[in-house]
């Protein structure tokens, strides 16, 4: 969602587009055709320019100090440790999971799981940075094993949030749960991206 602040940039932005296209053409800001032109040139070249801010540019320095959003996007490689015990051992299972997470734009974050018995893919993702400045990553997915594993652990769907302090960019720490009834903890570090 667009906030005030970034509406009133862009409109700022835009006048002061239009008011400088006008000088540079010696163009009167009374003169209305003149000046509509102006206008729509102004109009086209903010909405290409935020485009492309949105999309590629809000990553980068030094762009990104005009936002909080985190760049969260790379390989995530740790453990995920479950309340579900073992049939065979009665210990609870402890899995190493490789988590990427893809930020196609400053608006969007679509995150994988990839175990040694499933993949999952989110379908509803949110990332929101708090009055500390620490990050919650949250989303929810769906969870498919492999068909050899499937007569133990089904397909289900899932829910999870983890946290990121902000002093400590490379790692993500959080809970999950899904709606076969299990839950556990994911300890996450940054190995790529």
């Amino acid at each position: 969602m667009i906030s005030r602040l970034e509406i009133t940039i862009t409109v700022s932005i835009g006048i002061l587009l239009w008011l400088g296209l006008c000088v540079w053409g010696n163009v009167s800001p009374l003169d209305f055709k003149e000046s509509l032109k102006l206008i729509t040139s102004s109009g086209v070249i903010v909405y290409f320019g935020r485009l492309i801010y949105f999309k590629w540019f809000w990553k980068y320095p030094p762009f990104n100090y005009a936002h909080k959003m985190p760049v969260l996007e790379g390989v995530w490689t740790g453990k995920l440790i479950s309340d579900y015990k073992q049939e065979e051992t009665g210990t609870l299972i402890e899995k190493d999971i490789k988590v990427i997470i893809s930020q196609p734009d400053i608006s969007n974050v679509f995150v994988k799981q990839v175990s040694d018995e499933s993949f999952s893919k989110s379908y509803a993702d949110s990332v929101v940075v708090d009055e500390h400045n620490d990050i919650l990553l949250t989303y929810s997915y769906l969870n498919e094993p492999n068909a050899d594993v499937r007569h133990r652990s089904e397909i289900s769907f899932g829910s999870v949030r983890l946290s990121m302090d902000s002093k400590n960019s490379v790692e993500l720490k959080g809970n999950y749960w899904t709606d076969r009834k299990t839950r556990g903890r994911m300890i996450l570090v940054k190995t790529k991206g």
